[in-house]
């Protein structure tokens, strides 16, 4: 593989990919969405068709930019934390289908590829990221999955304590696991299920655990 100067995740999801590239020392550089309505509802070849050239734009970025391509380990698609997701992309047959997709490419490219958990990462990508970096929560996912296959640790940001005051005594996945199940219960509170909408509501909810502590 040709050396790698920065490390670019890829969030794989139905409607597309969220990638980020992230450099030496882990910090953000450049986001994309590569998008693509077709794949949960294509058919046939026209499906296989369209998870090829997508894998091929995602390792065609990595190349330009002169990134290792990270992205997730299919083997941990049974994970609690990770089968939710699995499940939603056409019973796992798109997502498997795109990972080894971009990961034969990049093999033929000469394009590092690093494999890793992807638990909690779009957690992070949305609680943390998509606000510090004003990006949606499938880039902010990216960056984390980038950073992982960097070998780095997800430090909760400050602001994010008050969902969880004791959360600094907590491992790092425990950690992302109890602010997620915070961050939920607050949202809830607002009639909203998911953090696909924590940005909007981000400010009221912190103001609100702020208030409660």
């Amino acid at each position: 593989p040709l050396p790698a100067s920065s490390h670019m995740g890829v969030d794989t999801n139905f409607t597309g990919l969220g990638m980020a590239q992230a450099d030496q020392s882990g910090n953000f550089r450049k986001c994309w969405w590569l998008g693509d309505g077709e794949l949960t509802y294509a058919r046939g070849d026209r499906r296989s068709n369209r998870v090829d050239e997508l894998a091929a734009r995602a390792v065609d970025l990595a190349k330009t930019h002169g990134a290792a391509l990270v992205i997730e380990d299919l083997k941990f698609a049974d994970d609690r934390e990770v089968s939710p997701k699995f499940n939603r992309m056409a019973h796992g047959f798109v997502y498997r289908r795109l990972l080894a997709a971009m990961e034969r490419r990049a093999i033929r490219q000469g394009v590092r590829v690093v494999k890793v958990h992807p638990a909690y990462t779009s957690v992070i990508g949305a609680l943390k990221y998509a606000h510090q970096y004003r990006l949606s929560i499938h880039q902010g996912a990216a960056l984390a999955i980038a950073r992982r296959g960097m070998g780095l640790k997800e430090r909760v940001a400050k602001p994010l304590r008050k969902l969880v005051p004791d959360v600094w005594h907590l491992t790092e996945w425990k950690a992302w696991a109890a602010l997620k199940k915070a961050a939920i219960n607050k949202l809830k509170q607002r009639e909203v299920k998911s953090l696909v909408s924590w940005p909007q509501h981000r400010k009221e909810v912190l103001g609100m655990a702020k208030l409660e502590a």
